[in-house]
């Protein structure tokens, strides 16, 4: 079972977390990285002790890398799957469909995955045969047709990574980001196998790739496992552009709003205050809204990309007439750091529901993955250190750190329509 990434996992837990009263104190695993090397992928592991398991594996190459071949990446993604002598792939969908178990792939502009989710039971079968076909995959001369057809016939994704990717795709275009993962039927129809094998060999190698695994899982076989193959060059770092404030447009089948607010990261505390600011918003902005008539649920999530790190405010809408939705989002915003807004007793309730999404994160393998993917082994942003961040964050001092970021005219407005209005971009 192929589709967009589980990312939206995490923002389901996210959203039903205020709710949840946990039987015990929130605490956060440790997880264990071994850095990429010489030939290797870079590998997290994260054991939990859950009823199932996660593997996502993740490569530095997206639709940025796709050039005059838009598409090519994510077309390359099914050919793996569908094209790969290292197993057949309906005996892989039998396996999964008997394991319970789902596969995904997901698509974005400087990173693709692979995301696998099974029963603890069945899990490290199902990891090292996927493993094979990544890491060490042997594509024919045959199946594209195949690959080609499972994309076309994919459904619209809209979920957390998906609108990420989307957010850059509008405010990015002039340095490149405006290129749709999925691609350009007319071009993925002229595209030849030969042409996506020397994509494959060119990106989908093991030094480009990081294995992350999450939940129960034998980690001393699924860390051979994942060290077991070697080649290639890791990506470099990709640039980081501007995200220039202003209002944007981009067609799509269904109506959002899109607010990205970028933020700096660096330090354990620095995760800390963007999560609570993240936790604040997704409260204020979903009752505030709500009451008003606007929208009926809202999410505020962190997002960690190799071009950008920013709180992502989703806000589906019914009328993209919609007047004063950005004037309101500013206000909001401008009452993370004001003291008569937010309160001790106020962020003493928030800094509890962060904790408790903390934990569910942590209980999640898939969310888990997600979040531990989104990391660098430079840069704290999940784990046992930043929820010590959280605990330890003083309101004065949470309030002194926003100030300097959460400011409106930061903030980049992406509208998401079927048919764009004639509201002018703003830069």
């Amino acid at each position: 079972m192929t589709g967009s990434g589980l990312a939206g996992v995490a923002l389901v837990l996210l959203a039903g977390a205020g709710q949840v009263e946990p039987s015990r104190p929130p605490k956060i695993g440790k997880h264990r990285v071994i850095p990429a090397r010489a030939g290797w992928p870079a590998v997290v592991l994260a054991y939990r002790r859950t009823p199932r398991a996660a593997l996502r594996v993740q490569f530095g190459v997206g639709a940025l890398d796709d050039d005059i071949t838009p598409g090519i990446t994510r077309l390359s993604q099914h050919v793996l799957l569908t094209a790969n002598r290292r197993g057949r792939y309906d005996k892989l969908l039998e396996k999964l469909h008997a394991a319970d178990a789902t596969l995904r792939v997901e698509t974005g502009h400087a990173r693709c995955a692979f995301v696998l989710e099974a029963p603890a039971g069945s899990f490290d079968t199902l990891a090292r045969d996927l493993l094979s076909r990544l890491l060490s995959p042997d594509v024919g001369r045959q199946g594209l047709g195949k690959a080609r057809q499972r994309l076309f016939h994919e459904a619209p994704s809209f979920d957390t990574t998906a609108l990420a990717t989307m957010f850059s795709q509008a405010t990015l275009s002039d340095y490149g980001f405006g290129t749709k993962p999925e691609g350009e039927r007319d071009v993925l129809r002229r595209l030849t196998m030969s042409e996506v094998r020397a994509h494959i060999r060119k990106h989908f190698r093991p030094a480009n790739a990081t294995v992350v695994v999450t939940g129960r899982f034998g980690s001393r076989s699924l860390q051979r496992a994942a060290l077991r193959y070697a080649g290639g060059r890791r990506r470099a770092s990709t640039a980081r552009p501007p995200v220039e404030a202003g209002l944007f447009q981009l067609r799509a089948r269904v109506e959002i709003h899109l607010v990205g607010l970028p933020v700096p990261l660096g330090t354990a505390t620095d995760a800390a205050v963007t999560r609570m600011a993240a936790a604040i918003l997704r409260e204020r902005v979903q009752e505030d809204f709500r009451s008003m008539g606007v929208v009926y649920s809202t999410t505020v999530v962190s997002v960690r990309r190799p071009w950008l790190d920013f709180l992502l405010l989703i806000l589906p809408t019914h009328d993209s007439s919609t007047t004063g939705i950005e004037a309101d989002i500013n206000q909001r915003v401008r009452d993370l750091s004001r003291a008569e807004q937010l309160d001790d007793t106020a962020f003493e309730r928030y800094r509890t529901v962060l904790l408790h999404h903390l934990d569910l994160i942590d209980r999640s393998p898939v969310a888990l993955a997600e979040e531990l993917a989104m990391a660098d082994s430079k840069t704290p942003w999940f784990g046992p250190a930043v929820t010590k961040a959280v605990r330890e964050l003083e309101p004065d001092d949470f309030r002194a750190l926003v100030a300097k970021w959460a400011r409106p005219g930061r903030a980049a407005y992406v509208l998401l329509a079927p048919r764009l209005q004639n509201r002018r971009r703003v830069r």
